[in-house]
């Protein structure tokens, strides 16, 4: 998480124009599936072959939908929005916010988000 909020802050630095010289921003993308937050902590420590062939299956399904959704962004745009690891002024983090999302309410408000 670390790294990624380095990312974000290199990112900031370029939006702001603090940094003048030509940068390329990342493409900084997640693939996730809201099933693998319901396994426990103890589950990392499940070896058992079943086990690993249903997480194996998790990944494929979410990455297939994954792609379906954000094929388009692969290149050209993040489909993760990194800002939320910035620190705020108390210090404190936020957990980052999928792009997705923000898309989506700019277009039911019937504007367009440039990220």
């Amino acid at each position: 998480m670390l790294e990624l909020g380095a990312i974000a802050f290199i990112e900031s630095l370029v939006k702001s124009t603090a940094v003048r010289a030509p940068v390329s921003l990342l493409h900084v993308h997640g693939i996730g599936d809201e099933a693998l937050g319901s396994f426990g902590a103890s589950s990392k420590m499940n070896n058992e072959w079943e086990f690993l062939q249903h997480l194996h299956e998790l990944g494929w399904r979410a990455a297939d939908q994954w792609l379906a959704d954000n094929l388009a962004a692969v290149g050209s745009r993040s489909t993760i929005d990194l800002s939320g690891l910035l620190p705020q002024k108390d210090g404190s983090l936020t957990p980052p916010s999928i792009i997705k999302e923000k898309q989506l309410n700019h277009a039911r408000q019937g504007q367009e988000c440039l990220i």
